[in-house]
């Protein structure tokens, strides 16, 4: 577990710091940084949406019909907040504003699909989720390594939808049946969060090797590092969050 909120947290803030560059990437979308900043919130936005959607899924007080609902209520909504929000320009000292084209935005409007339906499928199983949710990500991720133009752009931008459950699945699981031992469980579950300072590094100087060496796209393969991060999160959710029963635990009361 505190392998997983290491890796989780790192790849998480990689992803979201080296994203303007990465569209500034001239295989990617080469458009200008003032351009990417405003994509960066459909990115940071997506966790928004992805948590919000995830409080609603794992709610005990709703049946799962009017849990559809209000998801589908709730991801509608926000995507519309941040569609405007982002067509905000007040620099110069005018203000203008201007949307993307919706057929622009159908990729990230499709991945917000694909997680309704993956939060359906996990409901109250957080391993399942968390296993389901990494899978996507590394998708998203590789096709942002190994793609070109929208499609890569927008692919990698989505995967912030998909980080909406993993901070309280991964957390909660880590500290079932820990029994005494739980506060001090907790205290090295928080301390991990410095996976945040250290993966983007670790991006960074994979990104610096692969150019030095005259690899081709050096910048978008290094997304290969927070992918690497998602794998352990898969086999954290799929294996390794097992359900402990009180027997089977020597550290419950």
């Amino acid at each position: 577990g505190v392998i997983a909120i290491f890796v989780y947290v790192g790849a998480e803030v990689s992803v979201g710091t080296f994203l303007l560059d990465f569209l500034k990437d001239e295989n990617v979308l080469n458009m200008p940084k003032e351009s990417a900043t405003r994509l960066l919130s459909f990115y940071w936005g997506g966790l928004m949406i992805g948590r919000l959607l995830g409080a609603i899924s794992l709610s005990t007080t709703l049946d799962r019909q009017k849990k559809a609902i209000y998801m589908a209520l709730v991801s509608v909504g926000c995507f519309f907040f941040i569609y405007f929000i982002t067509g905000i320009d007040t620099k110069a000292g005018a203000f203008t504003y201007k949307t993307l084209p919706l057929q622009e935005l159908s990729i990230y409007i499709g991945l917000i699909v694909v997680n309704f339906i993956g939060l359906m499928i996990g409901r109250d199983k957080p391993g399942l989720s968390i296993a389901i949710f990494s899978l996507v990500i590394i998708a998203c991720l590789l096709v942002g390594a190994f793609g070109s133009g929208s499609l890569a752009a927008w692919m990698v931008i989505g995967a912030g939808l998909f980080n909406s459950i993993m901070w309280s699945n991964i957390f909660s699981l880590s500290i079932k049946g820990l029994g005494l031992y739980t506060s001090q469980g907790s205290s090295l579950l928080i301390m991990a969060i410095v996976g945040g300072a250290l993966i983007p590094p670790l991006q960074a100087w994979v990104a610096d090797v692969l150019h030095s060496s005259a690899i081709a796209h050096s910048f978008q393969l290094s997304y290969l590092v927070p992918a690497a991060c998602y794998l352990y999160l898969a086999f954290f959710g799929w294996q390794g969050a097992r359900r402990q029963t009180k027997e089977e635990n020597p550290y419950s009361e």
